[in-house]
């Protein structure tokens, strides 16, 4: 169907066929063993041949499909909260079945389910997949990103403070008022390390309330004013 040149295939199968694995746990290592299934983890192309391999995933009208590697998202929008779940629990009927026919294995305990709304909702619609209950969760991280029922971002920029603090501990010993090393390779560190991980996903988080964003900016300002030695 994709016409892929023959030669190609064969370069991928020989990639791909009587490859070994060995499990490693501190200084003990299991017995090779041969990999039946699957793509080498950290390869150049192993993301590239997921995404060929997971190219027919079923869609449908109903619902959004958001994909990345093999994280995966469905979404769906509508004022009655029963229609929301009759799309979803339609486009997990047909994953399911999809599941099956590709022999994809899906953890169903770390799926959730998040109701994003104004206003509580007392009684949710029952969403299941392989006939077990989805439960409905507060919040829900995707690559990276809280997002939490109402949207407020709240948890997000807590963790992001967290991981801020985490990361600038240990750079402390180089970024120090009393540090030898230079101004320039201090901000270099700051640009490089520090404010990533405050910038990560912001056009998402970006609407966050003033008073969340004020959070982060505290934490770039005090930062800055440690590496220039400033009051």
């Amino acid at each position: 169907m994709y016409k892929t040149p023959p030669n190609l295939v064969q370069l991928l199968n020989s990639y791909l066929d009587d490859r070994k694995f060995v499990v490693r746990i501190g200084n003990s290592s299991s017995e090779s063993k041969t990999m039946k299934a699957g793509i080498p983890q950290g390869g150049k192309i192993s993301p590239v041949l997921y995404s060929i391999y997971v190219n027919d995933i079923p869609t449908t009208q109903k619902t959004l499909l958001g994909m990345y590697a093999d994280d995966t998202t469905i979404l769906a929008r509508n004022k009655n909260p029963k229609y929301t779940a009759a799309a979803i629990n339609q486009h997990l009927q047909k994953l399911d079945d999809w599941f099956v026919k590709w022999k994809i294995a899906l953890n169903v305990s770390k799926t959730e389910a998040v109701y994003f709304a104004k206003g509580e909702k007392k009684h949710k619609p029952v969403i299941k997949i392989k006939n077990k209950i989805i439960p409905w969760s507060q919040q829900a991280k995707y690559l990276g990103i809280i997002l939490d029922n109402k949207l407020t971002w709240q948890s997000h920029i807590s963790s992001i403070k967290t991981k801020f603090r985490n990361v600038t501990r240990k750079l402390y010993p180089l970024i120090a008022r009393d540090s030898d090393m230079k101004r320039k390779y201090k901000i270099l560190i700051y640009t490089a390390i520090l404010r990533p991980i405050i910038t990560y996903g912001c056009p998402i988080w970006g609407s966050a309330a003033k008073s969340n964003i004020n959070k982060l900016e505290v934490l770039e300002n005090n930062i800055i004013r440690q590496i220039c030695k400033a009051g």
